[in-house]
Formats: structure tokens, sequence, C-alpha cells
């Protein structure tokens, strides 16, 4: 049997490798008295960069992206790290993680993709 905390890292580990160089889509726009300006989403267009935990609690809960799953592949690998460190409940709030997996349609990503998400969520 495998230790379930070396399961949950090396799924984590697995997000990261997966969904490494995503970005929103360039033309993802959202409303400014969210955002505050069209460099308010810039970090999201930007790879690999970390996300503050304020713009990372903003998009994930944001309901209203033009394209959620880009979105969801982009902040995934940190979010997902924020849930497994138990800061999700004070940011997020759990409830939101399961409307966000929904709203993101992660199941129909490509297969590579949604194998890394479903082991991640197994793990988790």
């Amino acid at each position: 049997m495998t230790n379930p905390r070396l399961r949950l890292d090396a799924a984590l580990d697995g997000l990261a490798a997966t969904f490494r160089g995503t970005t929103a889509h360039p033309d993802e726009r959202n409303c400014d008295c969210r955002w505050g300006s069209a460099e308010g989403l810039a970090p999201l267009r930007s790879p690999d960069r970390p996300l503050d935990p304020d713009l990372l609690r903003r998009t994930w809960r944001a309901t209203d992206w033009s394209d959620r799953p880009s979105l969801l592949r982009r902040i995934l690998p940190q979010f997902a790290t924020a849930l497994v460190d138990g800061r999700a409940d004070a940011l997020f709030g759990l409830h939101e993680a399961g409307r966000s997996f929904a709203l993101g349609r992660w199941q129909e990503w490509p297969a590579h993709q949604v194998a890394a998400v479903r082991e991640f969520l197994r793990a988790w």
C-alpha cells in the first residue's frame, strides 16, 4: 500500500508538470469592478508565475469567465497546493472547490490532463 502523503505529493507534482506553461486565454476579460484594470489579469496570462493569494481567490471564485477551463488549468497547481495545505478553507471555502471544478469541465479536457486531475482528487 502506498503512503497517502507520498501519493498526494506525487499527484501535486503531476499537476505541476501537466499544467506547466498554461495561461488564461489572451482575450479573457472580467469586470473592472473586480479586477481594477486589464493589468489585474496580466499575471494570469504569465505562465508559471505564482499568483498572490488575493488574485488566486478572486480567480477561483469568479464564475463569469468566458473560458473557465483555461483559467482552471492556469491556477490548478497553486490552488491544489492551497487545498492540501489547508489554506483553501480560509481563502476560498471548500464548498467553492467543487463548484469551480464543475464549471471548469475538467472531465472534458485532454486525457493526460483528466488523468492528472483525477489522481489529485483521489489522492486528496
